[in-house]
């Protein structure tokens, strides 16, 4: 569980075990970024989840991969998965709060090494 105070922290998912990083509620100018270290995930997903389940993550992901790099846009999800066996280091997420929702920027390597829910 992340906790507000550790506003502005970049972590480095490190470890082929799997695990969840819970974000704080969400308060206007929270950010923290997630990043796969070079232990990249193999004995599942790593994901980050709202608190609650609250379905606010908003955003945009985008992948090399995909024709020319190309961006979707995502709404209403409450989990973000670094996929087992796809994620690879360097793959990363930006969140940040209004106050109302988690806002993502996304970026990976291979199509669907990252998923929202």
């Amino acid at each position: 569980v992340i906790a507000a105070s550790e506003n502005g922290t970049r972590f480095v998912l490190n470890s082929a075990t799997a695990f969840a990083s819970t974000l704080p509620a969400a308060a206007a100018g929270l950010q923290f970024w997630f990043y796969i270290g070079a232990t990249e995930p193999s004995g599942g997903d790593h994901t980050i989840v709202t608190n609650s389940s609250s379905n606010i993550i908003v955003g945009n992901v985008c992948s090399a991969e995909d024709a020319q790099g190309s961006v979707a846009t995502v709404t209403d999800a409450d989990t973000i998965s670094f996929k087992d066996g796809k994620a690879v280091h360097g793959d990363f997420c930006h969140e940040w709060s209004d106050g109302t929702n988690w806002f993502a920027d996304i970026q990976y390597d291979a199509d669907d090494s990252m998923t929202l829910s």
